[in-house]
């Protein structure tokens, strides 16, 4: 009997020592609660490295590497293990880095009812007020801070309720200027090496207040291959559960399934990131996606639709320069079937149209189809626009920029079932109702340069005819 309790004991014991450990970001917390003021890199553990060794190559600490891992046992690691790895910021972060002005309104205008100096961007005032003078609503705050930095690829993050803008440099990198819950943005920057100055805007409208900055070095894209991070979440957020070169195209279909043992199979997100060489030209990018999906090129969004849909596509015409173009992903998938495909190619002349189809009659919610298109002159009969469009009980809308030379135009348009027809936002043909194919026009002088054109259309049931053209008396 003294045997057996014994061994239970001792197997108590173990199990404790396995036990993953319960630290600050695991369980709702922050990378920054782990080493304060700190930048993040990934390191690959290779045979015979321990943590001192780790720790003291990064010129970290052997407590901040266990609570960014959530490890309790420092002698549990192996080789091939990735390790996210705290370190101080690029010449470190002095102290009273940040300078932090608040005003009790919005838009910050007027004077700052309140200067103070701090070591980080990390607040979190719930429905409190801030301090003298500016309440718990309806405030803005500007930190600005000059840090140096080495020569290397940096990750910002910004974690907000409501409003935010990050400037680096003067530019600005992330821009996301609206009311919001709890939200989580991120931009990748290569950094030259030496002091750059950091500037972020905030505002508060009501509820809970809150931000919270902090930054990481990553490895940089690279021209032949994408750097992939899969996440074990939907928002891209920090750490990820695996980081991994791809030599193929973004092309998957996993299903009901996960990409990889150790994601689910909902609820996940990755980002995929590459340099690309390009010659000059218009560039067709093309994407198919459930569920949401952004690409960006250098920086800049060409496509955004992040939001839960159901296989649809996405066409997007580019202008790029000759040269090298970072080329961005982010991907997540909410519940459901998982799918991303996204590929681009030349084509001789940017689309004139852009097309978003909908799966209703009203044009509402988000588009499952958008591309660019030649011209408005569809006779789809009894079938559908695309694949992911219904063939009965669909949407369609049409935007884009037109040279006309001075003079009176008439524009023809014939649908089945409603359409309309806008020119520089007036409404210039009407005739949004059930109807067999029919043909309306309209008359009116245009002056010399470019006008904006809006076609809306919807099919109630059986065969679907849309078609726009003008043409000058």
């Amino acid at each position: 009997m003294k045997l057996r309790l014994l061994i239970v004991l001792s197997l108590a014991v173990v199990l404790v020592g396995l036990a993953p450990a319960r630290n600050s970001y695991a369980s709702g917390g922050s990378y920054s609660s782990c080493c304060g003021d700190c930048c993040y890199t990934t390191h690959v553990v290779k045979q015979g490295e321990y943590l001192k060794l780790i720790a003291a190559r990064y010129g970290t600490t052997v407590d901040a590497i266990l609570c960014c891992n959530n490890i309790r046992n420092p002698n549990l690691i192996y080789p091939g293990q990735r390790l996210t790895i705290p370190y101080p910021c690029g010449g470190g972060t002095p102290t009273g880095a940040w300078t932090g002005q608040f005003w009790s309104n919005r838009d910050m205008s007027g004077t700052p009812k309140l200067t103070r100096t701090y070591n980080s961007v990390n607040f979190n005032w719930g429905s409190g007020a801030v301090g003298s003078g500016v309440g718990s609503d309806n405030f803005s705050a500007r930190f600005t801070s000059t840090l140096k930095f080495q020569a290397a690829y940096y990750r910002f993050h910004l974690e907000v309720d409501d409003g935010v803008r990050l400037l680096v440099d003067g530019q600005t990198v992330i821009d996301q200027w609206h009311d919001s819950s709890v939200a989580h943005y991120t931009f990748d920057k290569q950094m030259t090496a030496g002091n750059h100055t950091l500037r972020i805007d905030y505002y508060e409208h009501t509820g809970l207040a809150r931000i919270r900055f902090w930054m990481e070095r990553v490895t940089g894209p690279s021209p032949t291959t994408w750097t992939a991070e899969y996440y074990s979440n939907r928002s891209l957020t920090p750490p990820p559960v695996l980081i991994r070169t791809e030599t193929h195209a973004i092309d998957y279909d996993w299903g009901s399934g996960s990409p990889i043992a150790a994601l689910p199979a909902d609820n996940f997100s990755v980002r995929w990131v590459r340099n690309v060489s390009f010659e000059a030209g218009t560039y067709r990018f093309t994407v198919n996606a459930d569920d949401g999906v952004v690409v960006r090129i250098d920086g800049t969004p060409i496509i955004d639709e992040w939001h839960d849909a159901s296989n649809a596509s996405y066409v997007k015409d580019v202008q790029l320069s000759q040269g090298v173009h970072e080329v961005r992903v982010r991907y997540y998938e909410a519940t459901g079937t998982a799918k991303i495909k996204v590929s681009w190619a030349k084509v001789a002349a940017p689309s004139p149209w852009t097309a978003k189809y909908y799966n209703n009659t009203s044009l509402s919610g988000n588009p499952v189809v958008t591309r660019g298109e030649n011209a408005i002159n569809k006779d789809w009969g009894n079938g559908s626009p695309a694949a992911a469009v219904n063939a009965d009980y669909f949407s369609a809308e049409w935007n884009g920029d037109f040279g006309f030379g001075a003079g009176t135009y008439r524009f023809t348009a014939t649908a089945d079932d409603g359409i309309r027809v806008y020119l520089d936002g007036s409404l210039i043909i009407d005739e949004w109702h059930v109807t067999s194919a029919r043909t309306y026009w309209a008359e009116l002088y245009i002056p010399a340069g470019t006008h904006h054109v809006k076609v809306q259309y919807f099919e109630n049931n059986g065969l679907a005819v849309a078609k726009v053209s003008w043409a000058k008396k």
